[in-house]
């Protein structure tokens, strides 16, 4: 939506000695919304006032929370006033600045918050500025899009585009085999392996799909500080010897068809990031002697029936959670089966949906917390390591450090993150952050998942999932059909 970034060298980012700092964004000139209206600085200063209203339930704040006023002294100029130093401040891709259509939800905002919350604008009356306009949301059935003619960036080269609703993975999976549909939208609905046998099926059929792989979602296992069941988790030795005592890579192989990479800490293999990290951290490969040696250094014993005791005689006998889903409940019983062999018993769990998507549900964990992290940025590793983002009723359970883990040296660490504004000057605090990830072991890394992207044969212009903030469909104007 801009015409350039800010630049330091160009006067439109400003850094003051005190760590304050103010962007200038021009916007372009020819953006407009679905509606023909003409898109302002207004719409993002808007965006600002509603996401940052703490009696509105936003859940991410990445941006607006580092963010103390924003003018815009005429319609294409946006002046942002930064409260400390911000890494993103000069490329802005988080979504909490909007923009929102202030010419419609503004009288709704000044007349009832809530109102505006649920208002049909967020469904089925949207009105955006990106390539396709809704036309047509038949909940639960369809999305029905247009390409907009008046799109900035061009017109589409696809006319349509229908989003079908399709509750069974077998139905989806039909559907892309005789091609009546084009690709799964990659939400979930289809596994791994139904992705697999699809690709195959159009190659023995001598068709040539798209296929694109990338590194998802990280596989995690929460570790509870605030009130364990077990104390002993909160020894580092013991959470290095659980961690050395699983088996990931057989894990990985085992449900991702041997496509998936162990993940030593937050960072994927294919992230830039990657080389600033990998010689300098600690590593856990599978090492059950190592694990043994760990649990007896930390005071624990095996019993009479191996499993191991604290010296006041109680069982290790973990509560061992995880969300919904096949994948999920496979790979916890092979944790478990790992574990038992190396003399730790676990509760094992598996939430319902609703429980899932509890914030309070999840933060009451008293063990371990199978769940998964979508591709780590900046304003996602703050949030899961600092005390700060541990959910409560103070914060009105937005914080997603869900284990309560505290340690002060994240503060430190995170604020040079944050200051490194220069690429060159990020290598160092990456390295800290992930050197005291691994040897703290805050929570576990254990894979990460492999997104298999599939598209029809004939789907032509498709780029690739953009990283680290994007999915599949960010260049959708540039694709086409043969």
């Amino acid at each position: 939506l801009a015409e350039e970034l800010p630049s330091t060298g160009k006067g439109t980012w400003v850094v003051r000695p005190d760590g304050t700092m103010q962007t200038t964004y021009r916007l372009r000139p020819n953006v407009t919304w679905h509606d023909g209206t003409p898109l302002t600085a207004e719409d993002l200063a808007f965006g600002w006032a509603v996401t940052s209203d703490p009696a509105l339930p936003v859940e991410s704040k990445a941006a607006s929370s580092e963010i103390a006023r924003i003018e815009a002294p005429d319609d294409h100029t946006l002046l942002i006033e930064w409260q400390r130093l911000y890494v993103q401040a000069y490329a802005i891709t988080e979504d909490d600045l909007g923009p929102f259509a202030s010419h419609l939800l503004r009288p709704l905002y000044e007349a009832d918050k809530q109102q505006m919350w649920g208002s049909p604008y967020w469904t089925t009356m949207f009105v955006g500025v990106g390539p396709f306009k809704l036309m047509e949301w038949q909940p639960g059935e369809h999305i029905l899009l247009h390409a907009y003619d008046g799109f900035f960036g061009g017109r589409p080269r696809v006319d349509q585009i229908v989003i079908r609703f399709i509750p069974s993975q077998d139905t989806i999976v039909a559907n892309l085999l005789a091609r009546t549909v084009d690709f799964d939208t990659g939400k979930g609905r289809t596994t791994l392996q139904q992705k697999i046998e699809i690709r195959n099926a159009w190659q023995q059929a001598g068709l040539q799909p798209t296929v694109l792989t990338s590194t998802g979602n990280l596989q995690i296992l929460w570790v509870q500080y605030g009130h364990p069941v077990v104390p002993e988790l909160t020894d580092a030795r013991v959470r290095r010897a659980l961690l050395l005592a699983l088996d990931r890579q057989t894990m990985a192989d085992t449900l991702t068809d041997g496509l998936a990479p162990v993940a030593d800490t937050f960072l994927p293999p294919d992230d830039l990031r990657w080389d600033w990290v990998k010689d300098g951290i600690a590593r856990y490969p599978y090492d059950s002697r190592q694990a043994d040696a760990l649990f007896a250094e930390s005071g624990l014993r095996r019993g009479p029936d191996g499993v191991l005791v604290n010296a006041a005689g109680a069982r290790m006998d973990l509560p061992h959670w995880t969300v919904p889903g096949t994948s999920h409940e496979q790979q916890l019983a092979i944790e478990a089966d790992n574990w038992r062999g190396a003399g730790v018993l676990t509760q094992q769990k598996i939430q319902s949906p609703s429980e899932a998507n509890d914030v309070r549900t999840i933060a009451g964990f008293s063990g371990l917390y199978q769940t998964v992290w979508p591709t780590p940025t900046l304003a996602s590793i703050e949030a899961r390591f600092l005390p700060s983002k541990c959910p409560s009723e103070q914060n009105n359970w937005t914080g997603q450090n869900y284990g309560c883990y505290l340690n002060p040296a994240w503060e430190q660490v995170m604020g040079q993150l944050k200051a490194a504004l220069d690429p060159s000057d990020q290598r160092a605090p990456y390295l800290a952050a992930a050197r005291l990830h691994t040897e703290d072991l805050p929570f576990f890394t254990l894979y990460f998942d492999v997104n298999l992207e599939v598209l029809r044969p004939g789907i032509t212009g498709v780029k690739g999932v953009a990283k680290p903030d994007g999915d599949l469909t960010w260049n959708l104007p540039q694709w086409d059909i043969e």
